[in-house]
């Protein structure tokens, strides 16, 4: 059994080494580039000097000017007000869409579980507070940036947590 193990070995790499003149080595990625290279530096090569300065001025002129519009439309789009949790009417008023958010919350939770889900399948998931929360924002009117209600609604798994802790208390009692 050994022998012929080594025999099949010596086989494959007398396959190897016959087959090795028509695998093909040279880098043909490489030749294309160079090829693609050598066409452009042929047509560049025919233009004069000013022809040239020219060219690359034009060339740099539309890469600046891209990247100037770029920056630029990103500057303009991006929202100018800053956030207003300095007011402590504003704060108050965030408070009480959180407190109305886990308190929606609590009756999805406690209809599902009535409903004949488990405690834990229960709580509602990030997509349902996302809902409550922007729901509440709309309810109480509040004017905010989307960056205000990306910091609001970032305290999601605060809010689940919480609802997590009453609901498990009211599954307790019954």
């Amino acid at each position: 059994m050994r022998a012929s193990i080594f025999f099949y070995i010596v086989n494959i790499l007398l396959l190897l080494n016959l087959m090795r003149p028509f695998v093909r080595t040279d880098n043909i990625v490489q030749e294309k580039v160079k090829k693609a290279i050598n066409a452009v530096n042929e047509k560049f090569d025919k233009y004069d000097k000013k022809k040239k300065k020219l060219m690359l001025a034009g060339a740099a002129a539309v890469g600046v000017a891209l990247v100037t519009t770029l920056l630029g439309g990103a500057y303009f789009i991006k929202e100018r007000r800053t956030p207003k949790w300095d007011d402590p009417m504003v704060v108050a008023d965030v408070f009480d869409v959180l407190l109305d958010t886990i308190d929606d919350g609590v009756i999805y939770a406690k209809k599902s579980y009535y409903a004949g889900k488990g405690i834990s399948k229960s709580i509602p998931s990030k997509k349902v507070l996302e809902k409550y929360i922007l729901k509440n924002i709309r309810h109480q009117r509040l004017d905010m940036t989307n960056e205000e209600k990306k910091e609001i609604l970032s305290m999601i798994p605060y809010i689940q947590f919480n609802i997590r802790k009453l609901c498990y208390n009211f599954a307790d009692m019954d």
